[in-house]
């Protein structure tokens, strides 16, 4: 599967600051485009949140 570019997305978990990028050209590509590129994103957000530690602790603490 492709971006819409030819490009393969990456597989890795995305991190925050690379959110934008993923996004960057979806203004130039067809709206029936947009759906897949969004799902990609909450794809590699969702791995990411995934990887990253729980914390253990219920209730913030003073």
């Amino acid at each position: 599967m492709t971006d819409g570019h030819g490009e393969q997305p990456v597989a890795e978990p995305l991190s925050h600051l690379a959110v934008g990028a993923a996004l960057e050209g979806l203004d130039g590509l067809p709206l029936d485009e947009h759906v897949s590129r969004f799902e990609a994103v909450h794809d590699r957000l969702r791995a990411r949140l995934e990887a990253e530690p729980r914390d253990s602790g219920a209730g913030g603490g003073a």
